[in-house]
Formats: C-alpha cells, sequence, structure tokens
C-alpha cells in the first residue's frame, strides 16, 4: 500500500495491500498514490470505487479472501470472478464455471462457498 495516501483514506484501502500481487488493484492504488504526490488528480470516482472495493473484500468470508489473495494474480479465471466480486457485478455463467473450476484445481476439492458472491 502506498504509504504517500492520507492518513484516512490509507487506513480504508488498508484491506487491499493483501491483494497487491494482483495488477487490478496495485495499478489503481499507484495512481491513486501518484496523485496525491502531485500528478494527474484523482476523481472521486476513482476513491469511491476504492472504498467500495475494500469495503466489499473486508466483508468476504476469510476463506475466500486467502484464495482469491493466493490466486487472482496468476490465474485469470480467478481475477476475472475477483473483479466481479470487488466491483458488485453479477458474472456470466462462463466466469461461474471458469472460477469452480479453478477453485477444483488448486484446492483439490469442490467449493463449500459461493465463489463471487454478490456484496452490494
Amino acid at each position: 500500500m502506498p504509504s504517500t495516501l492520507p492518513a484516512m483514506l490509507h487506513l480504508e484501502l488498508a484491506p487491499l495491500a493483501t491483494l497487491s500481487a494482483w495488477p487490478t488493484v496495485s495499478v489503481e492504488l499507484a495512481a491513486l498514490a501518484d496523485a496525491f504526490r502531485g500528478g494527474d488528480g484523482a476523481t472521486e470516482a476513482q476513491i469511491h470505487r476504492l472504498r467500495a472495493w475494500s469495503r466489499r473484500w473486508s466483508i468476504l468470508h476469510p476463506s475466500l479472501r486467502t484464495w482469491y489473495a493466493t490466486h487472482a494474480h496468476t490465474d485469470s479465471r480467478v481475477g476475472a470472478a475477483l473483479f466481479h466480486v470487488l466491483d458488485s457485478k453479477r458474472p456470466r455463467i462462463g466466469v461461474r464455471y471458469a472460477v469452480e473450476y479453478a477453485y477444483r484445481e488448486t484446492t483439490g476439492r469442490s467449493p463449500g462457498i459461493e465463489l463471487i458472491p454478490f456484496v452490494p
């Protein structure tokens, strides 16, 4: 997590630090940090989006957070599913099947939990 963010925002976005290896999050956080260092300004929409991502990430079941943090940056199927979770989008059936297959592939078992829960 970039240390150039204002303290309160840094605290709000801290849960996303576990996803720093996933380019989707790391690029967003780096752009926000750059804006606070005097680069191009961060829009309210960007800040709101990252706050929502942080809140949704925190709500996820701990076992899902661990699995997503471990695999989202190395498996595009997992990354696509995580994007749907964080952006609060309902995934297409293909994304659901792909992430379930990835889960079975990486854990050796069927998921006993909804892998792409809708988190408003």
